[in-house]
């Protein structure tokens, strides 16, 4: 019995890790069978009834839209999306035997019929920049392994590009990892792992986007899906690059440099740029869980005037709170907080205070009391 059990625990595990790592098992897409162009966009029809649509938004962004075994969604709305007018750029489309191929100034993007590869090129110098290393692919049959993930997850979806042999990748948000994510594997799923060490993932942060770069030349990729998502850069293979996730659509953004700062511009184009916060929130700012009472907080200020340093902001972690509960103040540890922050206001100090996203759940009997609570039920944030 405990032989079957260790079998059936092992199995699962097994099954949940090929569903995160591995993607040659899944079902490739069909071969492209016919397409039809538009002004902006050529969509292509496959063998398997799925269906591709490649728009041409800039002379160096082309989105790649795929539906498997149906037809392209009417229905195109991302809530990551910025700007979704442009102004459709000159390009060009050229049909052979084998391939179709789009071409704008800056890009080609030609698709071979089959099986159905997307490779993108210098449309200067014709040279390589990022192409797939097998057919794009989803799990079609709903397999074993990929229930053991979630079962309200819809069909996994992936894409998986050639690794180059000199091929660095940076990107994805906040990863507790190093700079470079060649060899790694990483999820998205923001998480609230407070304490997390190298290595960890995910946690607080995570942005679908990433910049592979090679030989000086850059190029990025936009996965805009918002299910739990996985990126491989070579980890499990010394050929392929994929990223996947586990329901949604396979839709993603190429942006071709082969400038890191031209990817990057045209990626806030895309996905919109932040407002130019206030001057004081641009200087230096101190934080820690936590700073309490108030006097503490008075001192931490005070030995930056002392030392001549330059201080703007305080932040105030979940401690000022009464008992950990949002919208409150410990009124043992800060007793006046009006007069506080007016106080360091007059010294040229903000003061910024944690709020978190869930409302803790007060007793109605010990309404009017403070009490210790449990951060557990609160943030513990270490900023």
């Amino acid at each position: 019995m405990k032989n079957i059990l260790a079998f059936a625990v092992g199995l699962i595990f097994s099954c949940s890790s090929a569903r995160a790592q591995d993607i040659t098992a899944l079902e490739k897409i069909g071969a492209v069978v016919s397409f039809t162009r538009s002004e902006t966009a050529v969509r292509l029809s496959c063998q398997d009834n799925s269906q591709i649509q490649i728009t041409v938004l800039a002379p160096d962004l082309i989105r790649i839209r795929a539906s498997f075994a149906k037809p392209v969604p009417a229905k195109d709305h991302s809530w990551a999306i910025a700007k979704e007018r442009w102004e459709t750029p000159r390009w060009h489309l050229a049909e052979s035997a084998d391939a179709i191929t789009i071409s704008t100034d800056e890009v080609e993007a030609i698709v071979y019929r089959s099986p159905l590869l997307i490779e993108f090129r210098d449309a200067r110098t014709h040279e390589l920049i990022n192409a797939d290393q097998q057919p794009m692919t989803y799990d079609a049959k709903g397999t074993l392994a990929s229930m053991m993930f979630d079962p309200k997850a819809g069909t996994f979806v992936a894409a998986a590009k050639k690794l180059g042999f000199d091929e660095h990748f940076y990107g994805l948000g906040e990863k507790a990892a190093r700079l470079d994510k060649r060899r790694g594997s990483f999820v998205n799923w923001n998480s609230d792992t407070p304490g997390y060490t190298e290595g960890k993932d995910p946690i607080y942060q995570t942005i679908p986007f990433y910049i592979g770069l090679e030989r000086g030349r850059a190029y990025g990729i936009f996965f805009d899906n918002s299910y739990r998502s996985y990126f491989n850069f070579g980890q499990n293979s010394q050929e392929r690059v994929w990223f996947g996730a586990e329901g949604g659509e396979m839709n993603y953004y190429f942006f071709y440099g082969p400038s890191l700062k031209k990817i990057l511009s045209r990626y806030t184009e895309l996905t919109g740029k932040m407002p130019m916060p206030p001057m004081w929130a641009l200087g230096n700012q101190q934080s820690r869980w936590s700073y309490y009472p108030e006097t503490m907080v008075e001192q931490v200020v005070r030995e930056y005037r002392q030392r001549d340093l330059p201080l703007d902001v305080i932040h105030l972690d979940i401690d000022y709170m009464n008992g950990y509960r949002v919208f409150t103040w410990n009124t043992k540890r800060f007793p006046n907080p009006k007069e506080l922050t007016e106080k360091l206001a007059k010294q040229g100090v903000k003061v910024v205070t944690i709020v978190d996203p869930g409302v803790k759940y007060q007793p109605a009997r010990s309404e009017q009391t403070e009490d210790k609570g449990s951060p557990e039920l609160g943030s513990q944030d270490d900023h």
